[in-house]
């Protein structure tokens, strides 16, 4: 039986998965000896920060089979769900808290923006962490994005 370049690719992508906390702390060393060590690279790296989350957002999403995206948008109640704690219940959640918030302009835009617009990638993790089905979560995360991308600018109540 012959290996094909598909096999090459998933095998390659077990080895990252499987050692992916030792290259997220190399990254991390990595960055902090760049930052420390070239002062003036910030001003040069700056530039690619926008393409490097893109890429990451990319990459992400490929681990999406188009099969499984379909299937996890056709779930009505599923979807409904997700969409219903994104958009109604943690919204009305914040809003109770926002008044708790210091006054400073940009903490509250940070605590809105962390709290409205989760990074989804941790919300997979702990939920498949507590027993949620997190490939279904994952397969709903484009249609996450963009639909808080779609609303994240009309929300300007603060």
């Amino acid at each position: 039986m012959q290996s094909g370049p598909g096999d090459r690719v998933s095998s390659v992508a077990a080895v990252l998965e499987r050692h992916q906390v030792v290259l997220y702390v190399a990254a991390i060393g990595a960055g902090a000896v760049i930052g420390l060590g070239i002062p003036g690279g910030a001003t040069v790296l700056e530039h690619a920060i926008n393409p490097a989350l893109a890429a990451l957002l990319y990459v992400t999403f490929l681990q999406v089979p188009a099969r499984t995206l379909v299937a996890a948008v056709r779930d009505v109640r599923f979807m409904a769900a997700v969409l219903t704690v994104n958009f109604v219940v943690v919204p009305v959640v914040v809003a109770a808290m926002f008044g708790f918030l210091p006054s400073d302009q940009a903490v509250r835009i940070g605590v809105l923006l962390v709290l409205l617009c989760p990074c989804v990638d941790y919300v997979i993790v702990f939920s498949g962490l507590a027993g949620g089905d997190n490939h279904r979560l994952l397969a709903a995360t484009p249609a996450l994005l963009l639909l808080q991308m779609a609303v994240l600018p009309r929300c300007s109540w603060y």
